[in-house]
This record gives structure tokens, C-alpha cells and sequence, in this order.
């Protein structure tokens, strides 16, 4: 819902742009002295610039909190096969961190909960959320091991292969009363 509006309305602004450039270039404004149409064009396009900023705004006021395992994932350089590498590239990601990381880039407070161990995989983990401004506050520390999955992109008609490896994860040991509930969702409004 946030994406589609405010991508709507910055789509509509610049199809408003387009549409007015359109009527000058073609001179279907001749009756219209210069001055007015300008004039009129700046007005309009400074209203809509105010919608936008003010919706911004509104949406940065917002916060989300996301519940979900977050993986390390290792992948061959380029489009190497498992059998035929000889390093991996490491990233960090998984369905709910992306979502607050996406969030987050539109100017919402997102906040990622998890349960992460505590050491510095783990820390690597909450590290890659903070770059991306997730609140990482909520994080529980505790358990062995964060879950780790294996990529092979594919290439031309050889399918993309993954293996998951998430037996024992931290998050797998997790238990309800692990976390402050109350505290994670004063003031969330998603």
C-alpha cells in the first residue's frame, strides 16, 4: 500500500510534467500568454510538490515491525556452480528483514525482530539491518547458530539452486516468552 500511493502520486506529478510540456510544445495553449501559463504551471507543480513532502512526512511517522528468521546467505562468485567454486560471497537477508529494509528505505521506522546469537556472525547479521536504518533495538541475543542458506544463480536454462541449512538456528530455539511483546509494539502502527 505504501509503495503503490506514493509511487502513484510521484507517477501522476511527472505525467502532469509531461502533459503540460506537451501542451506548450504543440501550442495548444496560444491563447494563453506566456506569463499566466507560467505562472499557473508553477503553482500547480509547487501544490503537488507539497502533497508529496506532506505524505512523506506522514509515512515517516509510521512504524512496522517485522518478526522473522534473518540467514546468512553464501553464494559463488558470478555464476560459478557449488562443485566448481572455490570461494563464496557473503550477504545477509531473508522475507521479513527485506521487508523492513524496504520500509525503511521509504522513510518508515522499521523494526526487525529476531533472535541472533551472540557472537560476531550474528552481530554481522544486525549490522547489515542498521546499515540500512532497521531499528535492531527489539533483537533478542541467544542460541548457536544463525541459519545459513546456499545460492547457485542460474544461468541460461540451467535453473538458480538452494539449499537451506537452518536445523538448530537461534531463531528455531526461540520461544514466545523470549521476547517483550508489549514493548515491541508500543507505537506500531503495521
Amino acid at each position: 500500500y505504501v509503495m503503490t500511493f506514493h509511487g502513484g502520486l510521484i507517477s501522476f506529478f511527472f505525467v502532469f510534467q509531461f502533459f503540460m510540456a506537451f501542451l506548450w510544445r504543440f501550442r495548444r495553449l496560444d491563447n494563453v500568454p506566456q506569463q499566466l501559463y507560467n505562472q499557473l504551471y508553477t503553482l500547480i507543480t509547487y501544490l503537488f510538490s507539497t502533497i508529496i513532502m506532506i505524505c512523506e512526512e506522514k509515512l515517516r511517522m509510521k512504524k512496522a515491525v517485522t518478526f522473522g528468521e534473518i540467514m546468512m546467505r553464501l553464494n559463488p562468485k558470478g555464476y560459478r556452480r557449488f562443485l566448481r567454486t572455490e570461494e563464496f560471497e557473503v550477504t545477509y537477508g531473508g522475507g521479513e528483514a527485506n521487508v523492513a529494509v524496504s520500509l525503511s528505505n521509504y522513510g518508515m521506522e522499521a523494526v526487525f525482530v529476531t533472535k541472533l546469537p551472540d557472537h560476531d556472525i550474528g552481530q554481522c547479521a544486525v549490522n547489515e539491518l542498521r546499515r540500512y536504518g532497521v531499528n535492531t533495538g527489539k533483537i533478542v541475543r541467544g542460541g548457536d547458530r544463525v541459519g545459513i542458506y546456499y545460492v547457485e544463480k542460474g544461468a541460461s536454462q540451467r535453473p538458480s539452486k538452494v539449499i537451506y541449512d537452518r536445523a538448530g538456528s537461534s531463531i528455531s530455539t526461540a520461544s514466545p516468552s523470549d521476547f517483550d511483546w508489549d514493548s515491541i509494539f508500543e507505537g506500531a502502527e503495521w
